[in-house]
C-alpha cells in the first residue's frame, strides 16, 4: 500500500509540474520601447475610395500592406489578442490578411503593439487616433510605417 501512495504522489507532482509549464508557454507578454505616432492620411486624397463614416465607433481595421511574411503578434494595452500569419501579396504589395480590433470596453483608447514572432526586437506600439478607422502597416528595411485613415485604398 505505501508503494501505491507514493507512485500516486509522483504521478500528481508530474501533472502539476506540466500545468505549470504549460500555462508559463501559454502567457506571452511583451515590453516594446519603440512607440511612434502614426501619420495621418486625409480622405480627399483618395475621391474616388470607399471611405469609413461611421468614425465615432470604436474599431480599427489593422491593414498589412507590405514586407510581412511572418506571424505577427497583436497587443492591445499589453494583453495578447491575435497571433496570425501574415503573407504579403508580391504582386499587389499588400496582404490579404486584415484585423478589426474593438477597444468599446476600454475607457481609453488602449496601446496596439505589433511584434514579429520571428523577431520580438522587431515591434511597434501605437496609440490609435480619434475618428481615423483604419491603420495601413507596413514593414519595410526593419522599420515600421503606420499610416491612419477612414479610406478603404483599392489595389489593382
Amino acid at each position: 500500500m505505501p508503494k501505491y501512495n507514493t507512485m500516486k504522489r509522483h504521478l500528481l507532482f508530474i501533472l502539476f509540474s506540466l500545468l505549470i509549464i504549460n500555462c508559463k508557454a501559454q502567457k506571452t507578454s511583451i515590453n516594446c520601447q519603440n512607440t511612434i505616432i502614426p501619420s495621418l492620411e486625409n480622405s480627399f486624397q483618395f475621391p474616388q475610395n470607399e471611405i469609413a463614416k461611421d468614425t465615432l465607433v470604436k474599431k480599427i481595421k489593422l491593414i498589412f500592406e507590405q514586407k510581412f511574411d511572418d506571424s505577427v503578434l497583436v497587443f492591445m494595452d499589453d494583453k495578447l489578442i491575435n497571433n496570425s500569419k501574415i503573407i504579403t501579396n508580391s504582386t499587389l504589395g499588400a496582404s490579404t490578411n486584415s484585423l478589426t480590433l474593438d477597444y468599446k470596453a476600454y475607457a481609453t483608447i488602449p496601446k496596439i503593439t505589433l511584434a514579429l514572432v520571428s523577431n520580438k526586437a522587431s515591434c511597434v506600439s501605437f496609440y490609435p487616433v480619434h475618428g481615423k478607422r483604419i491603420a495601413y502597416i507596413n514593414f519595410i528595411k526593419e522599420s515600421w510605417d503606420i499610416e491612419m485613415s477612414n479610406v478603404f485604398r483599392e489595389y489593382r
